[in-house]
């Protein structure tokens, strides 16, 4: 799954949920199987269930201009296979028809298997033959089926015609709710008051959401995309909503807890409860690559200008960093309530290259919600 740093990648979310465009969004399944192939292949035991969730976009026209296809398939190999192709055919049952939307696996590309597991690829559609096919799925979803290819049996080993099927009940990963900063594993704990993210699927109804502002209470909104989100029963505010990952901030009423319960509801489906670790403080910082690993996302004191390899800090030079997970702040903060400037109750130790300095401020970054901020 990609992963979106709760700040940095607000900015291309943002822009998406500006567009006047419409979404519409469909599931489909069917039941893999060898003897669906044209002809049948007997004697394999093979199988498979194909979950295929399909959100289009529409103009002003009502025509379809874009799509994001979501292959999951959960397959049984009772013998080691190479997969090397997995696809949607245009073609009704007993016809060998054209691929009209790939998921990227190819005699190039292969994936190896065996046993029970799962296949998760999701495919953006823009132009061509695949976008045509979005209108025919969507109007006649029979005459197209999906079909799982190996290297022994490069034709297709199982498949099936799709059907409509309800929304899936979304998934929330085992050890799937990390720091949003650092995405440090899941067996970490993370902190009341801080942003983390939430790994699944099913995870929303639709494209990704970006929050739109408020309530009247001036507090961060705790429903968004079709997505809410309690921890301990307590509904969360949720920064971003998409297909795979949230955004969202731990409650502060959970302080001085060690572990809550965490669940996903999403058009009245909820996930099965994960419990999650709790710790007084569990920080990370942001980083440059969104991924929680290499450069910081660092500002030179005058805090506009990004700290680079091409334009770094210099020496007694005050820069900007930014995280979540400090911990309390010295003013308490409500929940989904924006900072305006609290420091934090217990600053944190801090070293650079082994050097330990004294923050100048450390806190609530001011007007966010749950993010952090450091100037040292």
């Amino acid at each position: 799954m990609k992963r979106i740093g709760a700040v940095l990648g607000f900015l291309a979310l943002f822009a998406a949920s500006l567009r006047a465009d419409t979404f519409e969004t469909r599931y489909y399944n069917g039941n893999m199987s060898p003897a669906n192939e044209v002809g049948p292949i007997a004697g394999n035991n093979s199988s498979g269930q194909a979950t295929i969730t399909v959100v289009v976009r529409r103009d002003d026209g009502g025509n379809i201009v874009a799509g994001t296809v979501h292959f999951d398939i959960d397959y049984n190999f009772p013998a080691p296979v190479v997969v090397r192709g997995l696809h949607i055919h245009e073609g009704g049952a007993g016809v060998n028809g054209p691929i009209r939307i790939d998921t990227g696996i190819t005699p190039s590309a292969t994936v190896a298997a065996q046993g029970a597991g799962n296949l998760f690829r999701t495919v953006e559609v823009t132009g061509g033959a695949a976008l045509t096919a979005l209108s025919g799925l969507l109007a006649n979803p029979a005459g197209f089926y999906v079909n799982l290819h190996t290297t022994e049996h490069t034709g297709g080993l199982m498949r099936d015609q799709l059907q409509v099927a309800a929304q899936p009940n979304p998934v929330v990963f085992d050890n799937g709710v990390v720091n949003n900063a650092s995405f440090a594993a899941g067996t970490n704990p993370v902190a009341p008051g801080s942003i983390a993210a939430v790994f699944g699927k099913y995870l929303n109804s639709g494209p990704a959401a970006l929050f739109t502002g408020f309530d009247n209470n001036g507090r961060l909104l705790r429903a968004l995309g079709g997505t809410q989100v309690t921890v301990n029963g307590i509904a969360a505010p949720i920064f971003y909503s998409t297909f795979g990952q949230l955004g969202i901030q731990i409650p502060v009423e959970l302080a001085g807890q060690t572990s809550a319960t965490l669940q996903v509801s999403v058009g009245g489906k909820t996930s099965v409860s994960r419990t999650i670790p709790l710790a007084g403080a569990a920080p990370g910082l942001f980083a440059a690559n969104q991924a929680g690993t290499g450069p910081a996302a660092a500002l030179h004191e005058d805090g506009v200008t990004p700290v680079t390899a091409s334009n770094p800090a210099l020496p007694n030079e005050v820069v900007v960093l930014f995280g979540t997970g400090l911990g309390a702040t010295s003013t308490p903060l409500e929940t989904g309530a924006p900072s305006t400037g609290n420091p934090v109750a217990a600053p944190p130790a801090v070293t650079i290259d082994g050097v330990a300095v004294t923050p100048e401020f450390a806190g609530r970054a001011p007007t966010f919600v749950g993010l952090d901020q450091v100037n040292v």
